[in-house]
């Protein structure tokens, strides 16, 4: 009776934790995320379905526009695009998987490996108030970091590597200079315009501070920034997700 027992609830635990991601033999398209969203599966799951299985999506502006009209997030969006990428016939670029950090975190490559940035915990006190115009809010955000530069300083060029958490997407990270540098303060403040769209999160990139950046695979969960020339300063990448919690984290860096 004790092993009948163990083998149910074996079998029990199989059916309920296996959906939670599902893997199919065919190919995941832009129907089946469609149907997921509809069925109410989690973003995650969502996210992690679309990071398992090999991919055939439809990212012409018209059906990616269809998506976004039928209630798919922005994340899940984003996560099809970088799929598609990844999963074309676009040549890789010349890294050695084995010699890429594993732990999540944002680092720049020097010498033959890399360092991670420095992570400073902030909160997100709330700055100028806010608006909001449909589904859509817009809030702005204040993060003081404490000290008048980061403990990373470096010179260009720079080549740096995002390794997010399971289910995040690269496009979520931003990255910001600091627009009030007071040494005589000892003190770095980022101010931020975050773009609430029902549970989306991103950023106001036309706001002043903000730094265009564009990420490219090279790995599994790992991704190269690339950066325009960067004036010297200091910057910190910021995580959008993070910004409906009471206390975040910077990823900062100075340049030289």
């Amino acid at each position: 009776m004790v092993w009948r027992s163990c083998f149910a609830l074996f079998l029990s635990l199989t059916f309920v934790v296996y959906p939670l991601i599902p893997q199919t033999k065919k190919p995941v398209t832009n129907d089946d995320v469609l149907a997921m969203v509809k069925a109410g599966f989690q973003e995650e799951t969502i996210l992690q379905t679309i990071e398992v299985n090999e991919a055939r999506f439809d990212t012409s502006p018209s059906a990616l526009q269809a998506l976004k009209d039928a209630g798919v997030s922005t994340r899940i969006l984003r996560a099809i695009e970088l799929a598609m990428r990844d999963r074309t016939g676009a040549a890789k670029p010349d890294v050695e998987t084995g010699a890429l950090p594993a732990d999540t975190g944002v680092y720049v490559k020097q010498g033959d490996g890399y360092s991670e940035l420095q992570r400073e915990a902030v909160a997100w006190p709330w700055s100028g108030g806010s608006t909001t115009r449909g589904n859509t809010t817009t809030t702005h955000r204040l993060a003081t970091a404490k000290g008048s530069h980061s403990g990373t300083q470096l010179s260009p060029p720079l080549e740096l590597l995002i390794v997010p958490p399971q289910g995040v997407s690269p496009f979520e990270y931003g990255l910001f200079r600091a627009q009030d540098e007071s040494p005589s303060k000892d003190r770095r403040r980022f101010r931020l315009e975050v773009v609430i769209v029902g549970r989306d999160i991103s950023w106001n990139a036309k706001r002043k501070g903000v730094v265009t950046l564009r990420v490219e695979s090279v790995a599994a969960r790992k991704y190269r920034v690339q950066l325009p020339q960067l004036d010297p300063g200091e910057y910190a990448f910021v995580p959008a997700g993070r910004m409906n919690e009471p206390l975040g984290v910077l990823h900062t860096f100075g340049v030289r």
